[in-house]
């Protein structure tokens, strides 16, 4: 089974619709919220200006641009309907002096009832013949009137031209007489510069705010993720794996911020653009709106099933880059092996199979959008179709003006775009739910060792070491430890052998606090480790593991550890101490060399000297070695056995070890067998006894010998 890499994760995808989580989220949010509110109320300008323009335009069409009024002449012989409709639409009929003569210009036409309007028109009330209407007052155009009495019909409060007479003014006559109309263009046009600049301001300052909220919540909650796994017991890192959790931490916290960054914004604004699209066309012309609208079920549906498909392929394309990148992990990780052992054909052939059906899961995605989004353009084209006929005809009628039809060309353009937003997001959501999912069911998960509410204070001088019946099993496993109870006096050094899970390394994690026993205590100077603070009481043991781990950084770093207290002498003392410095000078920036990744320019047995080094400096009271000199060769072992003596004196030390040495240093020396203590004394005792202790002991020379008669390489 492959290994947990990569960006993207097959598991319970799709299933991460709860809202809670997104609830859950907003927690992160809440230090933020003035800001949010303040972001809210810049998109909602930001958007607002955008859907202003349309309007504008139309003003500008129907006000300045297409000006035509028509007569309205009442007759003597009118019948009471008639009467009744003028009287009743008196208000937007533009008086001319005379009793018997109006005009009604479009923008007001379309404000009577269809019905009446027709009714005028179809009694001779209404003339076609169009006319730009103009008030006698207005200075430039006067000279015109004056100048051109031929052409205008002149009213005691008003003049009019017909339109097809305009076309008889010379350019400076009809730029005089239609100055009124340039001057509310240049209006408009000014206002829409000073909407647009507003439009691009509050744009910035909204991407500029939600990024830096976005990126608050994303770190706040990376830190909170990093410290409650930090903080958790080893029964919790046994069970995740690091890719797991290096996945938590940046993956898909890295998904959280990609939403926010693409969707969180999108998806109010988007919303905010429908409806206000939608009031505005209502406004407009309600029927057209209608008309328009009757295109939304079946793009409404259509949304719906191609989600449903996109979820889908969706899954099953980040389940194939997944174990992608986990073979390909595995393969880097591997690569020696495959090479010693011929594999690199079979691998080629295994990635080929996975890379191709990584290769048929994206098309099939990109199959699902190939025929959504022409689908969608689709029924934007209809959309505009219907405008263009219902709106044309109505123009052609008089119930309609044209820019309202432009308006509506805009706007519905306008109204198709957060459609096509939300679908090519959806993904970006989907994943971001699943990353949610994840990152909270890890902060669900507690299984940090529980703290005592008043901890005991650590002993000024440690020393005594005991475990008092103890029994231990680690979590849904056989016990390991079957009552363990021996004692370490202050100063002593404890040597414990045994074979391969006899439960050893099981007794450090107990010291340590790793895990907790099942039963029984484990007690230093008397006093019960739970009892204690954990970090100070684990500041007091030095653990030599053999398995070294050092940070990609110097070798002064890896000895320090970032610790203040510890001086620049103290470190140089230690590595000296350790005869690490015999190596350390070789290496061309001695201490201040950098190493690489878990210290891959060092040999193993330069790793565990510096180790060493690393303990010594720190001075603590309790020295722990697991396994510690394990991997170190004999001129290695030389050397750290001119150092032991000195790193153990005076500290109580417990070593786990084979060597017949290292051994032989100890005060005392338990064996372990199959979790339980078989045999404790010197070395003395133990080979006079002629039991387990003696057995190891034989084996261990004649393979030593063995080396010696016949050694290898």
């Amino acid at each position: 089974m492959w290994g947990e890499y990569g960006y993207f994760e097959g598991e319970q995808l799709g299933k991460a619709r709860d809202l809670s989580l997104l609830g859950r989220l907003l927690i992160y949010a809440r230090p933020y919220w003035a800001i949010l509110a303040l972001t809210c109320v810049l998109i909602t300008g930001a958007t607002a200006a955008g859907l202003v323009l349309p309007y504008l335009t139309k003003l500008a069409i129907d006000r300045y641009i297409v000006v035509s009024v028509q007569e309205v002449r009442l007759k003597p012989e009118m019948g009471d309907r008639s009467r009744a409709v003028l009287a009743r639409w008196r208000h937007l009929l533009h008086p001319t002096g005379l009793d018997h003569t109006f005009f009604l210009s479009g923008e007001n036409a379309r404000r009577i009832d269809p019905v009446d309007l027709e009714h005028l028109k179809t009694a001779g009330l209404i003339l076609q013949r169009p006319y730009y209407l103009l008030e006698k007052e207005t200075g430039p155009a006067r000279e015109v009137v004056h100048d051109r009495p031929d052409l205008f019909r002149i009213f005691p409060e008003v003049a009019v031209i017909a339109q097809p007479d305009l076309a008889r003014l010379s350019h400076a006559e009809l730029t005089k007489l239609r100055s009124a109309d340039v001057a509310g263009l240049a209006w408009i046009a000014l206002i829409c510069g000073l909407i647009l600049v507003a439009g691009y301001l509050f744009e910035c300052a909204h991407v500029l705010l939600l990024e830096y909220t976005g990126q608050r919540v994303t770190h706040d909650l990376r830190q909170n993720l990093m410290t409650h796994i930090v903080g958790q017991s080893m029964a919790f890192h046994d069970q995740y794996t690091s890719g797991r959790l290096v996945a938590r931490v940046t993956n898909d916290i890295q998904n959280l911020t990609e939403m926010i960054k693409s969707v969180a914004v999108t998806l109010f604004k988007d919303i905010f653009i429908l409806i206000g699209i939608i009031i505005l066309l209502v406004h407009i012309n309600l029927r057209l709106a209608l008309l328009t609208l009757t295109l939304m079920p079946p793009i409404i549906l259509v949304t719906m099933i191609c989600r449903r498909l996109a979820r889908d392929a969706f899954r099953e394309l980040r389940a194939k880059v997944a174990l992608i990148n986990s073979a390909f992990a595995e393969t880097m990780g591997g690569i020696r092996i495959i090479q010693i052992f011929r594999r690199e054909a079979l691998n080629r052939r295994f990635f080929a199979k996975l890379n191709h059906e990584n290769y048929l899961a994206g098309m099939r995605q990109i199959k699902i959008f190939a025929v959504f989004m022409p689908l969608i353009e689709v029924f934007s084209a209809m959309a505009l179709g219907l405008i263009l006929w219902y709106g044309g005809l109505s123009v052609i009628k008089e119930t309609m003006t044209l820019g309202a039809v432009v308006a509506f060309i805009g706007y519905i353009r306008k109204f198709f775009e957060p459609i096509r937003d939300l679908s090519e997001k959806f993904n970006i959501l989907q994943s971001a739910m699943a990353s949610l999912e994840r990152i909270f069911g890890l902060l669900d998960r507690q299984s940090a060792l529980p703290q005592a509410e008043s901890p005991k204070p650590v002993p000024g001088k440690p020393g005594d070491l005991e475990f008092d019946q103890v029994n231990f099993a680690y979590a849904n496993g056989e016990p390991v430890l079957h009552d363990v109870s021996f004692r370490v006096a202050k100063g002593e050094t404890l040597a414990i052998i045994g074979a391969t899970g006899a439960g050893k390394t099981s007794i450090i994690n107990l010291l340590l606090r790793f895990y907790d026993p099942t039963s029984g205590r484990v007690l230093v100077d008397g006093v019960d480790v739970r009892e204690l603070d954990l970090s100070e009481h684990r500041a007091r043991i030095g653990l030599v593991m053999q398995d070294v781990f050092l940070f990609a950084g110097t070798a002064r770093d890896n000895i320090a550890l970032a610790h203040e207290n510890i001086s620049m002498d103290r470190i140089e003392s230690a590595a000296r101490a350790v005869n690490a410095y015999q190596f350390l000078e070789t290496l061309p920036d001695g201490l201040d060399q950098v190493l690489g990744e878990g210290g891959a320019t060092l040999s193993l047995g330069q790793r565990q000297i510096l180790a060493f080094a690393r303990v010594l400096a720190h001075d603590p009271q309790i020295l722990v070695l697991d396994e510690a000199t394990a991997f170190i060769d004999s001129e290695s072992e030389k050397l750290i056995e001119e150092a032991l003596e000195r790193i153990t004196f005076g500290r109580t030390s417990i070593i786990i070890a084979h060597r017949l040495s290292t051994i032989r240093r100890a005060d005392r020396i338990l064996v372990l067998h199959q979790g339980r203590i078989t045999e404790t004394g010197t070395h003395e005792e133990l080979m006079a006894r002629r039991g387990m202790y003696f057995n190891l002991q034989q084996l261990q020379t004649r393979e030593f010998r063995s080396d010696i008669v016949n050694p290898s390489g």
